[in-house]
């Protein structure tokens, strides 16, 4: 028998499904190339070449699957007759295999932008600390600052005040202040019992003694 008129009626029973996946499979695959078109520019200028090589690799990976189902997927949607057994020799599970690789790439790709993108957080969240501790040094030396400058003020009001006490004083009240002796016990009584001093004490309104 003719090998391509075998192959026909093989081919109207196992062309449906495999078409059937390759097409449903052009969502995803067209989802994930578009999520992809600038992560590679976005996400491999980091500081970190650890993580900057594992995305790589992960992504060539996730490329790779791509590769391979678009190439089967040309070989599956062929009409040349030359091709049809290549393109039928994929079967459905060969398409699944395929887009769960790709759906895995992805994934390992999410995983390590999310590890990516958390680094510039750490990173300002320590940052952030170092102001809030330079802040806090700052606020206390202006503290600090702000109390000495009230000492100094009133050390100068002090100063002030001294300096105009000794240009209106005549002599040194203080020191005759001091010369004059203790009073002698039992001294000094007269006042406090003459009775018209008595009297004026125990008024309720003010009046001249």
């Amino acid at each position: 028998m003719d090998p391509v008129h075998a192959e026909l009626p093989w081919a109207g029973v196992c062309m449906l499904l495999p078409r059937t996946a390759a097409i449903d499979g052009l969502e995803i695959v067209a989802q994930i190339i578009r999520q992809y078109a600038s992560v590679e520019e976005i996400y491999l200028r980091g500081d970190n070449q650890a993580l900057n090589h594992a995305f790589r690799q992960t992504i060539v990976k996730l490329y790779k699957g791509i590769r391979e189902y678009e190439a089967r997927t040309a070989c599956q949607l062929q009409p040349r007759i030359a091709l049809q057994l290549a393109r039928n020799s994929v079967t459905i599970d060969d398409w699944n295999n395929v887009i769960e690789i790709i759906k895995s790439a992805g994934k390992n790709c999410e995983q390590l932008m999310n590890v990516l993108d958390s680094q510039p957080q750490q990173i300002y969240a320590h940052c952030l600390m170092k102001t809030e501790q330079q802040d806090e040094k700052v606020e206390k030396l202006l503290a600090e600052a702000a109390l000495s400058k009230e000492e100094m003020a009133f050390q100068d009001e002090i100063e002030e005040m001294f300096k105009c006490h000794q240009i209106f004083r005549t002599s040194n009240y203080e020191g005759h202040k001091a010369r004059n002796p203790d009073r002698v016990p039992g001294s000094c009584q007269w006042l406090l019992v003459n009775r018209k001093y008595r009297h004026w004490q125990d008024q309720y309104s003010s009046s001249l003694l």
